[in-house]
């Protein structure tokens, strides 16, 4: 018997061939997230364990203003320490061949390699600078492959007060910057910001730190609690100006790479969660249908004993086949898609590589998700039939009742002519399929806006980085705070039409056991240059007489209007000041205090400070003015807004494209299997009726409206609904970036988004009425006709 059985399957399976290659493509999808969300988390992980392992990556850093050679044994000797190393870092602007605009270097020294040296620089190509070499750099290879550096190349900057040509001897990489962003930057750009490492003593003597350094990390010896470390570290390097010494865990290349594998993880449970819901539902709209069928077979099986264990077996493999191949087409299409992820994730992560591996946990969980996903399936559908005593299922099914429902007797109303009320009777005969089959297609439109409209929110930040926010064309930061008289001499350099202040300075801000370091920024109102303005690209005014919280900082601080935060400037002057909170500023950044610019000087308690300056320069004597600015000394980074106006587009593009193709074709598939199975269904259950009334004398033309206007009524309920659950889902990634210490995501969602959220579902849809349309056609009008004994 189960040999028949078998038998009965493989002519099911033909006979219902597009459906069940339907449910396989919608599971292949969600297999295919899954699998390449879940590898890339593990990749990533793994990657990242190795690389931090071989080069021997610090668990604790600091930073100080300028500490002395003699306090490094005292450093050493608190308990825990197993290693610590010091050294000199600090920017520079660089003059690179090929490159119009200037372009920031951020120096690290370089001291001869121990066997137990932190930080080892994988070498690429080259070698390392020789000590004492004082013209030899080694770069970052992403550097050098975003300008077309090669060995042997040479750069310009200037060291100290001297401009020096520094010539290239080696390319390489460091699990220190794995991630290679200047700070403050929303997007890395890599051909505007390099790392480079030179001789220890040739830097130190170039920023005035011989005897001296600025940088300090260590490693910890084993089970010792790393918060004991850093309250040590802290105490001993309070005199020298530290912002506080951080774990590993809040190493900015290091948060970077952790957020991208926590959304790696995230995604990998969401979307899979969609499509293989989706799949259960479609697995149990076809095997509804087809149990339904074959009811009268079952019943005659069942009285010649079959056990229920044998038909559910039997209906099970039935689902199992599209799933099964789903799976295995999803687990090729996921090793794909993560090997293309690898490859992107290669341009903004510097590994020494990124090797797709096959993880068998991934799959077998994948293929255990989507096994019971068919069962939840396979089993609602047959589960009444396996109800009903053999002589009863042997009879044919009674004909469904139905009443004259509310909804269909306002809707019958209004439409006289008998298409319409055809389809309006359809549709609320079964309310819980017509529920689900909306659900299906609109939740492709929310796969789209949920993936798109980070697109529109980035766009607006654009916007506000870019216009509403930022107007100067180059902006000049000095390495250490000036007064007046250096944005008099900046107003004398070529096509230099008109020079703002900016004002800026590290403090740790402090509302009762909460603090968080962060940037004190004086706001001028009169500034035309740069400008403080919201979410939505208002400008902001500060009140006088306290200090404006973020609403990022104020949420994380716990403060509100009215209480009284503590500032302790990271000067090593050791100033603490409280000052009431006069407003929440509901701002791009993630962490930011501002006072009125009348009120910097007297809360900073020194002179005029003025760590930056904003210039507006005429486009024609840009080069001259970025050649004169890149000799300057005291200058250690120049912005051109235009050049990251381009690497932010250049990004913001390449990734659009990417995105939106996998979405697009993800969406697809859930609207072409939503779409093509529940017309499937629809034209099996009523092809009887659509037959008669062709035999009654309806045109093709008239018959395939009942049949896709009933599909078009899905989608007319479902696209709404699917629009306010991708904004919905939308809401709540903002309300995630909300305390984000980056920045902040605006909710902004457009009307390309919303439109692609609309058209993609329907021309999907378009696509899976091809098929049934030629099979509505060729239906064959004395056999559907011969009445059923």
């Amino acid at each position: 018997m189960r040999h028949l059985l078998d038998r009965k399957l493989r002519r099911d399976l033909r006979s219902h061939l597009g459906s069940l290659i339907a449910i396989a493509i919608v599971v292949a999808c969600g297999q295919a997230g899954f699998i390449a969300e879940r590898s890339m988390a593990r990749l990533l992980l793994d990657a990242q364990r190795a690389y931090y392992q071989a080069v021997r990556f610090p668990e604790v850093f600091a930073s100080v203003r300028r500490a002395p050679d003699a306090i490094t044994p005292t450093l050493r000797a608190i308990p825990g320490v197993a290693r610590l190393e010091t050294r000199v870092v600090g920017d520079v602007v660089l003059r690179v061949p090929g490159l119009r605009e200037p372009a920031t270097a951020h120096l690290v020294g370089l001291r001869p390699e121990t066997a137990q040296a932190l930080n080892t620089l994988l070498i690429r190509a080259g070698r390392r600078p020789a000590p004492g070499e004082r013209d030899a750099v080694l770069v970052s290879e992403a550097f050098a492959q975003a300008n077309g550096l090669a060995l042997g190349d040479t750069l310009g900057a200037v060291l100290g007060e001297r401009w020096q040509t520094l010539r290239i001897v080696g390319i390489g990489i460091t699990a220190e910057f794995v991630y290679e962003i200047r700070a403050g930057d929303m997007l890395p750009d890599a051909k505007r910001y390099g790392v480079l490492w030179l001789d220890a003593e040739t830097l130190a003597d170039a920023f005035g730190y011989r005897g001296a350094w600025n940088e300090v990390a260590l490693t910890l010896q084993p089970d010792v609690d790393p918060l004991a470390v850093i309250a040590a570290l802290d105490a001993a390097l309070e005199p020298y100006g530290t912002p506080g010494a951080y774990a590993r865990a809040r190493h900015p290349s290091h948060e970077f790479l952790s957020s991208e594998i926590r959304e790696n993880r995230t995604f990998a449970l969401v979307i899979p969660a969609i499509f293989l819901g989706v799949a259960a539902f479609l697995v149990h709209l076809v095997l509804g249908r087809v149990v339904t069928q074959q009811r009268e077979q079952v019943g005659t099986l069942k009285a010649f004993g079959m056990p229920n264990s044998e038909v559910i077996r039997h209906y099970a493999l039935f689902a199992a086949v599209p799933v099964g191949a789903g799976t295995l087409l999803g687990g090729a299409l996921g090793l794909w898609f993560a090997d293309y992820l690898a490859t992107i994730y290669l341009e903004f992560f510097r590994f020494p590589s990124l090797r797709v591996a096959i993880y068998p946990r991934e799959f077998l969980m994948a293929a255990a998700i989507a096994a019971l996903a068919a069962l939840v399936g396979a089993l609602s559908a047959v589960r009444r039939l396996l109800r009903i005593p053999p002589a009863e299922a042997m009879r044919p099914e009674p004909p469904a009742t139905f009443t004259h429902g509310r909804v269909e007797r306002i809707l019958t109303e209004r439409f006289h002519r008998p298409v319409p009320r055809m389809i309006v009777r359809g549709l609320s005969h079964r309310p819980w399929r017509t529920a689900l089959g909306a659900l299906g297609i609109g939740l492709a439109a929310a796969v789209v806006i949920v993936g798109t409209f980070g697109f529109d929110a980035i766009g607006r930040m654009r916007e506000i980085l870019f216009g509403f926010g930022t107007r100067a064309d180059v902006t000049v930061v000095f390495r250490e705070a000036q007064g007046p008289s250096a944005l008099s001499a900046l107003a004398t350099y070529p096509g230099v039409h008109r020079v703002e202040a900016v004002r800026e300075v590290a403090v740790r801000v402090r509302h009762g056991h909460r603090n968080r370091l962060t940037s004190l920024q004086g706001i001028d109102p009169r500034a035309e240059l740069r400008r403080l303005v919201d979410l939505q690209g208002a400008s902001v005014t500060i009140p006088t007489g306290g200090v404006a919280l973020g609403v990022a900082l104020a949420s994380v601080l716990e403060a509100g209007i009215g209480d009284t935060v503590d500032l302790e400037f990271i000067d090593g002057r050791g100033r603490f000041l409280s000052r009431p909170v006069t407003a929440r500023i509901d701002d791009l950044s993630g962490l930011a205090a501002y006072v009125p610019v009348e009120d910097f000087t007297s809360v900073l308690g020194v002179g005029e400070a003025i760590t930056s300056a904003d210039l507006a320069v005429d486009a024609d004597q840009r080069d001259a003015l970025y050649e004169a600015i890149a000799h300057l000394a005291g200058v250690q980074a120049v912005v051109v807004r235009s050049a990251m106006q381009r690497a932010f587009d250049a990004t913001l593009k390449q990734s659009f494209y990417t995105v939106l193709t996998t979405l697009v074709l993800f969406a697809s598939a859930l609207s072409v299997g939503t779409i093509y199975n529940a017309g499937r269904v629809t034209l099996s259950e009523r092809a009887r009726d659509l037959t008669s009334l062709r035999v009654l004398g309806f045109t093709r033309g008239e018959v395939a409206r009942i049949l896709f206007g009933e599909l078009g009524a899905l989608g007319l309920i479902g696209l709404p609904v699917g629009l306010l659950l991708g904004v919905g889902l939308a809401t709540a990634v903002v309300a995630s970036f909300g305390t984000g210490e980056l920045f902040r995501m605006p909710l902004v969602i457009g009307p390309r988004t919303l439109l692609l959220g609309v058209v993609i579902p329907i021309l999907a849809g378009l696509g899976a009425a091809i098929p049934l349309r030629r099979r509505l056609d060729h239906l064959d009008l004395v056999r559907v006709l011969k009445t059923r004994e």
